[in-house]
């Protein structure tokens, strides 16, 4: 009878605690020891968000912090030496529903913010990590007070893929929409004029904008991987500015108003980034002029290639 009203308080405040504190946030530790990059299954595989950091602190919502501290109450509990088999059990049970029930009431709750809202996004990430990587030493911590049997590994795959899942479908989801919005400018060869050049430079900022402000958030989250994903989003833009400057190369009277164009996207990349190193690791912008010089880029070998760069770089 014990165990079973403490199922229920823990998972009722759990509950309650997803649809109240969800927005609030804390900056929380990860377990030193198990605090390393995951490896590839397959090499040259891409890192993901969940493969990294060098930080060994990072932002949570204050629902998972709250929601871990109630996990290791339990597990605690389960292993104190007074406890009885059954009764450890039960509790240990509570645990593991109470992650089961975070993870599935979060996909539900959060639905809607999921899909254009960069912060709740984060945090959602970072609670599955938060919560994964204290999960997999706790067991073995009190395995002597534990009952036999008893483990939280098979719950850590599906929330990190949970997590995984959360940024990288917003992010694919992010840059399709801002790619469509790109494909709605007018063509190079009419932004002399004062009406294209306007329509181009507005639909560029907005994009821009919108890139700027998940950067912006995801900078707080505390994990290196977020500029690795950012990096993701910029590079089909770059590749589109840069494939239909190719395929339609402006007149002479349009190169002015191509470089501000351009210059616009370079300054705005270049502050997506916390560090000069992560935007030399993973902003697409960088080196870009000498990838494209010596063929890295995928555009094919013409006078009108070099004719774009000079425009673009003004060289």
């Amino acid at each position: 009878r014990y165990a079973s009203e403490k199922r229920r308080r823990v998972l009722v405040d759990v509950r309650q605690s997803m649809q109240k504190d969800y927005m609030d946030s804390v900056v929380a530790s990860l377990p030193t020891s198990h605090h390393r990059p995951s490896s590839s299954k397959k090499s040259g595989q891409s890192r993901t968000p969940n493969d990294d950091n060098d930080n060994n602190n990072l932002r949570v919502s204050l629902c998972a912090s709250k929601l871990w501290t109630q996990m290791e109450a339990l597990l605690d509990e389960a292993a104190h030496e007074d406890v009885g088999q059954g009764v450890g059990m039960a509790l240990v049970h509570t645990a593991r529903d109470a992650v089961s029930l975070f993870r599935m009431g979060m996909a539900s709750l959060v639905k809607e913010a999921l899909e254009h809202d960069p912060r709740v996004v984060m945090l959602v990430h970072n609670d599955c990590l938060f919560l994964t990587h204290h999960m997999l030493p706790a067991v073995y911590r009190r395995k002597a007070g534990l009952p036999r049997g008893v483990s939280l590994i098979d719950l850590v795959p599906p929330l990190r893929e949970f997590g995984e899942h959360v940024v990288m479908h917003f992010a694919k989801t992010h840059t399709h929409k801002m790619l469509q919005s790109l494909e709605t400018s007018p063509p190079w060869t009419d932004v002399h004029e004062d009406g294209p050049f306007n329509q181009a430079e507005t639909c560029l900022k907005v994009v821009l904008f919108q890139l700027q402000r998940i950067a912006q958030q995801w900078k707080d989250g505390g994990l290196h991987a977020y500029a690795a994903v950012v990096g993701r989003m910029l590079a089909p833009l770059l590749n589109h500015l840069l494939t239909s400057l190719l395929s339609t190369p402006p007149t002479l009277k349009a190169v002015h108003s191509v470089h501000h164009l351009f210059q616009l996207y370079l300054d705005a990349a270049s502050d997506l980034f916390e560090t000069a190193a992560l935007a030399e690791l993973h902003d697409t912008v960088v080196g870009v002029q000498d990838k494209w010089v010596t063929g890295v880029l995928v555009f094919p070998e013409s006078p009108q290639r070099h004719h774009a760069l000079s425009i673009v770089l003004r060289k």
